[in-house]
């Protein structure tokens, strides 16, 4: 988290952390990944018998699960991975056609309901980079390993 300040002593481009996210990324930090060769990500979107955060997703918000989803690759849900999609802000503005401030919120929200978890850097900024196997080397961005929680 940043801790650059304005004339007003008010903390500037760092993120309010709340109790329940705190314990949402402790939570995140426990994914183990599945078996190698096992993972299906689409599979994590479909209905079960177990309740989850993420059958509760309707509309915008489903929308914006399915295509962080869709840009992960199977073995980021593997054991020794995490899956982690790192768009930038404008790209998921462009894709939902909402405003900063609205993607914002739904960002918040979807962090808050358990569906992800938010893996910024220092600067707050999202990025990631693939080893010559496909697999994440570094990523800051969306994790979604909470949606794979048994």
């Amino acid at each position: 988290m940043s801790t650059a300040t304005n004339s007003s002593n008010q903390a500037t481009g760092a993120r309010r952390i709340s109790l329940q996210m705190l314990t949402l990324v402790e939570q995140a930090d426990q994914f183990t990944g599945v078996p190698r060769g096992t993972a299906k990500p689409m599979r994590f979107l479909a209905p079960s018998r177990r309740p989850s955060p993420i059958s509760a997703c309707r509309g915008t918000r489903f929308k914006l699960v399915c295509w962080l989803v869709k840009q992960t690759q199977a073995q980021d849900w593997e054991e020794g991975s995490r899956p982690i999609a790192w768009p930038s802000a404008r790209r998921q503005q462009e894709f939902l056609g909402l405003s900063s401030a609205r993607v914002k919120s739904l960002n918040r929200a979807l962090f808050e309901a358990g569906i992800f978890v938010i893996r910024d850097n220092e600067q707050g900024k999202r990025y990631g980079r693939r080893g010559p196997d496909g697999r994440i080397i570094e990523a800051f961005g969306f994790d979604l390993s909470p949606g794979a929680a048994p």
